[in-house]
């Protein structure tokens, strides 16, 4: 047997078939720098070569990029992965909630103000309530949205207020 011994055929299946998908992960992931990986420059090199093919090219690549990758710590490498996607996690989370309080103004929720001011620091109402009425104007006048835009760019800057 091989090195693989002890290990029943269905298991190493498993394991192949978790290192393809750490491989296809890698070529589709494009949030990471790959040079922030413990990775290898040729794996790295195979890695962006794979952002590049389409349909069969991209399917041998990720098995080439899976059969290069059997050789290294998968383990370390999948919790370096998701350490380094976690920033990205929070602000996607964060820039939704600016677009869901964004949302609530626009629908003129009464409720909302209240909430933004216990949530944020430095909140402005008077200048949000006018970015809202011009926001209002815009829309039915069908003008590009310019100060729907800067409601949110004016909710992103806000400091959030400390929780102790």
């Amino acid at each position: 047997m091989s090195k693989e011994e002890g290990k029943s055929k269905s298991q190493v299946k498993r394991e192949l078939a978790e290192i393809s998908a750490l491989a296809k992960e890698l070529v589709h992931e494009r949030v990471i720098d790959l040079h922030d990986l413990p990775l290898e420059e040729d794996i790295i090199d195979a890695v962006l070569l794979g952002r590049r093919c389409q349909k069969g090219a991209l399917k041998r690549q990720i098995k080439h990029i899976a059969s290069m990758l059997t050789e290294i710590d998968e383990v370390a490498l999948c919790e370096t992965i998701t350490r380094l996607k976690q920033p990205h996690v929070r602000q996607v989370d964060a820039e939704h909630k600016l677009e869901t309080f964004r949302d609530r103004l626009m629908a003129e929720d009464v409720e909302v103000i209240a909430e933004l001011m216990n949530v944020y620091n430095n909140f402005d109402r008077q200048h949000v309530n006018q970015l809202v009425r011009n926001a209002i104007k815009e829309k039915k006048a069908e003008k590009p949205p310019k100060y729907y835009r800067q409601i949110f760019q004016y909710l992103k800057k806000l400091e959030p207020r400390d929780e102790s």
